[in-house]
């Protein structure tokens, strides 16, 4: 008995500490703070998740709301450039990632690494879409982006327009609705372009040349202007000026805050988001080697992927092939079909409107037949008008 009482208090000593560990490897999010912390606690609330991972989750915001919708993209010397209007925006934008919790909807998880947006995105001839990057989107500067797991971002995070109003203050009226969304994704393809100059992380996205042409409009380049006060940022101007403001106040000068306890909100229900596969938060510190498996793995997946629907698209056209000459087939039935109920429909319809030659006549001499008395008392006369002509004749001889 002694044993088993030892032996419980034992594994339940070793798990505690396993769970510790495991919320400092995942947070370093956390360690002894949160980044932007007073600076967001004002526009929502901060959420703890059981592992120990701090998110922050906008408060009045509209039912439906997402990331990167409430503003409009400026082409810039960092590459594209996302200007929102929504007040915690030249934080939540510039820095960290967001996530879409099936229960708390989208939170934010705060990082200390700029850039002039974090999305991905997804192009064609005629419109244009980009997503937030989930928190498994990590940044280096030899590989850009590096997802740390697979991952599918659903249909509904995407936003897609044409590229005439990608620029456009008001592009957020002409978003294709999300229930069409799926059509574009699907004729669509896939791009993350990023990459590192002079210590700053670089948006390239999709060619501007490209985006220019496309969209018949002259976008004008524009030069970022860091400042360190996030006052100076408020009456941003750079649509006039030709340069906008960014709140960059070093990655060396941004450090993780006090957290108040009382005002932060602690939960254990369960969410799913991978703890274990968040990229950001943590240590600069990249494992090439791991990288190198995840890419290597990656190109895997992406060659199966491809012969699988290489081999999905053959089945697809080896059944439309069938169901062609099936159709061809039954298109000759039904042509001869047709063919054979018109032949009966006009044999039907010229009985019904053509009479017999010989009935015409028939029914003239039956409109001029004689009644029978009348005809008899005629015969007659002309019996005795031949014998009285007979007599005479023979007296004459």
């Amino acid at each position: 008995m002694k044993r088993i009482i030892i032996l419980t208090a034992f594994l339940t000593i070793a798990l505690a500490l396993t769970k510790d560990t495991a919320a400092k490897n995942i947070n370093n999010l956390n360690g002894g703070g949160v980044y932007f912390y007073s600076s967001l606690s004002p526009y929502g609330s901060w959420i703890e998740f059981s592992a120990g991972v701090t998110v922050w989750r906008p408060g009045r915001v509209s039912p439906g709301w997402a990331p990167y919708t409430e503003g409009y993209w400026e082409w810039t010397n960092d590459g594209w450039y996302w200007e929102s209007n929504e007040p915690f925006g030249y934080i939540t934008y510039h820095y960290g990632r967001w996530f879409y919790d099936d229960y708390y909807g989208w939170v934010w998880i705060p990082d200390n690494q700029w850039a002039p947006a974090w999305v991905e995105w997804r192009y064609d001839d005629d419109y244009i879409g980009w997503a937030p990057l989930p928190p498994y989107a990590g940044f280096s500067i030899s590989f850009g982006i590096n997802f740390t797991r697979r991952y599918n971002t659903p249909f509904g995070h995407w936003h897609f327009l044409r590229y005439r109003h990608m620029c456009d203050p008001y592009g957020y009226n002409y978003y294709i609705p999300s229930r069409e969304v799926y059509r574009f994704y699907s004729h669509t393809k896939y791009r993350t372009n990023y990459g590192y100059s002079n210590g700053r992380v670089i948006n390239r996205g999709i060619n501007i040349d490209f985006v220019r042409t496309r969209g018949g409009r002259d976008i004008r380049e524009r030069t970022i202007e860091r400042v360190r006060d996030p006052n100076q940022i408020r009456n941003n101007d750079g649509r006039n000026s030709g340069r906008i403001r960014t709140y960059y106040p070093g990655r060396e000068n941004i450090t993780r805050e006090n957290v108040d306890s009382r005002k932060i909100e602690r939960t254990n229900r369960r969410t799913s988001l991978d703890y274990d596969r968040i990229s950001i938060g943590r240590d600069r510190t990249l494992d090439r080697n791991n990288i190198q498996r995840d890419m290597a793995r990656d190109r895997t997946d992406t060659r199966n992927d491809a012969q699988l629907r290489n081999r999905t698209n053959t089945d697809r056209n080896n059944i439309d092939r069938r169901n062609g000459i099936n159709n061809q087939s039954n298109n000759r039935e039904r042509n001869i079909e047709k063919r054979n109920e018109n032949r009966r429909s006009t044999i039907e319809r010229n009985r019904t409107t053509t009479r017999p030659r010989n009935e015409t006549p028939r029914v003239r001499n039956n409109q001029n037949r004689e009644k029978p008395q009348v005809r008899t008392q005629r015969n007659n006369s002309r019996k005795t008008e031949k014998k009285e002509n007979d007599k005479g004749r023979k007296r004459r001889r």
